[in-house]
């Protein structure tokens, strides 16, 4: 008697259709978090990366985690940066690893969960220039208002924060939370009898280590690193919304009647790591305060001895590449840079007209030299929060690029590769050398005419014989009548004739 295979055929297919549903549906149902990085000064170039990962992120995780350790940045940055992490439907969680000071720490605290490494510190959030001035009442206000609408929006205690940028208020913790006081506020309350511990004098403005800042509540957890810090969390459904939470504050919800249902676990999510591009690199090192406007200088003074030694070489392929280098980051950042690149191109035409085309300087030199500096100005204007902080970054480039120029002047000639570039030898009389040769000397007073461009060199048929010459102060056109006016050595000046001397010849 045969056995039929069918049924042994059906439960092999079954048994293989649960295999590979278990292999390709149940990684899918796992969590997928992504990290990004927030880790050098918050620039223009740094709020492109983020909103892009954030859009990247939206569409492939369920959950975002910045890694933080940042010294700050431009105020109006940060303000984008916030806008984008608010516009994101993920759950997002701030993992300060060593630093969120300034405009760091209102961007961690527009998170939802804030976790802190040992050791780390958060606030110190006043607005300041470039030369770390603080900048007035205007300013401080905008960005109190700021901090403290960012941390009541995720349930945080506003006057800790305002304490981190206004340096008038005293943070006092009594019996209640901690409390921003004006000195008047304190020292009515302290005559009432009130007792405090002053967590922040007046005259300071707050910075919080993670266990301080773990002590007022402030921050949500601590974490050493990102493994620590996902096996905390859970991916949960709070009221139909989906939020991070960790199991304390799961009990806290459900306590309070809020309805929590676990997810997902983050402990063995799936890490997508949305790193920076070649292009978000560039642009946030051009944009930065310091390394930009090193750049810059470096430019101009390759550009500079191009302009001052013959041919094309590498100090040109050099400073043209600086240059570029600079414009392009910022125009990845922000693209009205390109306007600036353009007036700057602009005015090296001008410039380059003027040095190889037109004898003498004017107009299109001083054109080519507004033009310039005018690029250059307008590119660190887009890329600065002030128009002092603009003026500031601008004038550092210019004096560096000066300084080096008048470095370079003084010890480039010195140097062996100079004397290769540039013809130094001096023809002097005492070595040899004749004054005005004998068959040029006979030349003064004839005519000719000029056989290519004068600009102010050229050539020029005069005699019947083809001579080198010079005009003596205007640009000369090909085949125009020419006479010679003076001998220097081997060096013969002509000027055009004039249309009367041509009509007499003539006639």
């Amino acid at each position: 008697m045969r056995l039929s295979r069918r049924p042994f055929q059906r439960a092999l297919s079954i048994a293989v259709v649960h295999w590979l549903v278990a292999c390709v549906v149940a990684p899918a149902m796992g969590a997928t978090v992504a990290v990004i990085e927030i880790r050098s000064e918050i620039s223009k170039g740094l709020e492109r990366y983020i909103g892009r990962a954030l859009e990247e992120a939206e569409a492939a995780a369920d959950v975002v985690v910045f890694d933080m350790h940042t010294p700050g940045g431009r105020v109006d940055v940060m303000g984008d940066v916030i806008n984008h992490i608010f516009e994101s439907s993920l759950p997002t969680i701030t993992h300060v690893r060593t630093e969120a000071i300034s405009a760091g720490a209102i961007i961690a605290l527009a998170s939802d969960q804030i976790a802190m490494a040992p050791g780390s510190t958060i606030g110190d959030a006043a607005p300041v220039d470039q030369s770390g001035s603080e900048l007035g009442e205007k300013a401080v206000s905008y960005i109190r208002g700021k901090i403290r609408a960012t941390a009541e929006r995720n349930g945080r205690n506003p006057d800790i924060a305002e304490a981190m940028v206004d340096k008038n208020k005293v943070l006092v913790l009594g019996d209640g939370p901690a409390e921003a006081l004006t000195r008047r506020e304190h020292a009515e309350r302290r005559e009432a009898g009130e007792q405090f511990t002053i967590l922040s004098p007046r005259g300071e403005l707050l910075t919080l280590t993670t266990d301080e800042a773990m002590d007022l509540g402030f921050v949500e957890q601590r974490a050493d690193d990102l493994a620590e810090l996902l096996g905390a969390y859970d991916l949960v459904d709070a009221d139909g919304g989906r939020a991070v939470m960790t199991a304390a504050q799961q009990e806290q919800a459900e306590a309070a009647g809020v309805g929590v249902r676990v997810v997902e676990g983050l402990a063995d999510a799936t890490v997508l790591r949305l790193n920076r591009s070649l292009g978000e690199n560039l642009a946030i090192t051009v944009t930065s305060s310091i390394l930009g406007s090193l750049l810059l200088s470096i430019g101009m003074l390759g550009i500079f001895i191009e302009f001052r030694t013959p041919g094309f070489g590498v100090p040109g392929v050099l400073g043209l590449t600086c240059v570029a280098l600079f414009f392009g980051g910022h125009m990845i950042a922000d693209v009205t840079a390109s306007v600036g690149l353009l007036l700057f191109v602009g005015g090296l035409l001008l410039l380059a007209l003027e040095a190889f085309v037109i004898p003498g300087f004017g107009i299109a030199g001083l054109l080519g030299i507004a033009l310039s500096l005018g690029g250059l100005f307008f590119t660190f204007a887009g890329a600065a929060p002030t128009f002092g902080d603009a003026m500031a970054s601008f004038s550092i480039a210019m004096l560096t690029a000066v300084g080096l120029a008048i470095a370079v002047g003084f010890t480039l000639p010195k140097t062996r590769a100079w004397n290769r570039l540039v013809l130094s030898t001096s023809q002097s009389s005492g070595a040899g050398y004749q004054a005005p040769r004998a068959e040029l000397t006979g030349l003064i007073g004839q005519a000719g005419v000029a056989l290519t461009m004068l600009r102010p060199a050229g050539a020029a048929s005069i005699g019947g014989t083809r001579v080198d010459v010079v005009s003596d102060s205007e640009y000369v056109a090909k085949n125009t009548p020419v006479e010679v006016v003076q001998v220097e050595g081997s060096r013969v000046v002509v000027r055009p004739r004039s249309p009367e001397a041509n009509a007499g010849e003539a006639t």
